[in-house]
């Protein structure tokens, strides 16, 4: 009358069925997603110069090139940048 798994499918714990199925089914994905999110981020890191990400040597060669600041203001900025 009653429908159970004990009998025809043997103890449920096999192939994915019961608790432990489900259990190790989540600690998969969860690792999966895991997984993705650090490559994600991983390959969206950007470059460093020597701690610093590279944008703030962009910006330093952007004000130089737009005339914002002079040639030893940018010399010395860089060099405390690569130090």
């Amino acid at each position: 009358m009653w429908y159970s798994n004990w009998g025809h499918h043997g103890s449920g714990w096999s192939m994915g069925g019961g608790l432990l199925g489900m259990v190790l089914n989540l600690l998969i994905i969860i690792s999966l997603v895991y997984l993705a999110t650090r490559l994600f981020k991983h390959f969206r890191a950007r470059p460093k110069v020597n701690g610093y990400s590279s944008d703030h040597l962009q910006i330093l060669k952007r004000r130089f090139a737009n005339s914002e600041i002079d040639e030893e203001e940018f010399e010395k900025l860089r060099k405390n940048l690569e130090a």
